[in-house]
């Protein structure tokens, strides 16, 4: 071969390496943002790239998002309650523990021993009750066990005490002080229990069935679109996505 054949040869030669070599590094480019790094991507984890469809996903059922909606049906379905017949009983025994202690105290001028299952009251509803006669103790107390007995009647859900409570204070003796009411308001507090309890077992049959009606919930995803970001916190329907696109 000629030398200049030759020179022109070689230099086609790099030319064209050259070129392929561009062509690959615009191919890798271009394909790149299309691929998952495999095994990389976890659910919690962090991106390390940020990822797009390579192609149309047609509409699919998407278990990731049919949970979540189901979860949002069984959360939206109420407790279902049931009367607590012993509720009162307890009420009332709570009182008759409650107004011994509170006699021990005014007796003592200070707070006695309080048994484990007793609330008692703070210190602020204490010196209240210490500053009342014995007169206005006795009206105090018959007030409170008066209205505590007509609570046993009332069917309230754990939710509905603080309403209860307000609509007993309403009927309270109007002769009542300030002072004197709030001791009232106090002891209501600490006495009163809900009649209604959670049925969990029936609970739990309408949950189970509201969510046995819940269809697929059904998603896409589409060519070109970012399914993950660098640097984001992956999802679990990010993967069911990344999956589906064959990422």
């Amino acid at each position: 071969m000629e030398p200049s054949a030759k020179s022109q040869f070689l230099t086609f030669k790099r030319c064209a390496a050259f070129f392929a070599a561009v062509t690959a590094v615009l191919a890798l480019a271009l394909v790149f943002p299309y691929r998952s790094a495999g095994r990389q991507f976890t659910e919690g984890g962090i991106a390390p790239v940020t990822v797009k469809s390579p192609v149309n996903v047609p509409p699919f059922p998407s278990a990731v998002l049919t949970r979540e909606r189901q979860t949002e049906v069984a959360a939206s379905v109420p407790d279902v309650l049931i009367a607590d017949v012993e509720a009162p009983e307890r009420q009332a025994t709570h009182l008759r523990a409650l107004f011994e202690w509170i006699e021990q105290a005014r007796q003592q001028g200070q707070a006695p021993d309080t048994a484990a299952e007793l609330r008692a009251p703070t210190p602020a509803t204490l010196a209240a009750l210490q500053s009342l006669s014995p007169d206005r103790w006795r009206l105090v107390s018959s007030e409170v066990e008066r209205l505590v007995s007509s609570a046993g009647f009332e069917r309230t859900s754990p939710s509905q005490l603080p309403s209860l409570r307000a609509q007993l204070l309403q009927r309270s003796n109007p002769s009542l002080n300030s002072t004197e009411r709030s001791v009232v308001a106090s002891l209501l507090e600490l006495v009163l229990q809900p009649t209604l309890i959670v049925d969990s077992d029936a609970t739990a049959a309408q949950r189970t069935a509201a969510v046995a009606q819940v269809p697929p919930v059904l998603t896409t995803v589409v060519r070109g679109e970012t399914i993950v970001r660098d640097g984001q916190i992956i999802t679990a329907a990010q993967l069911e996505k990344l999956a589906e696109a064959g990422l």
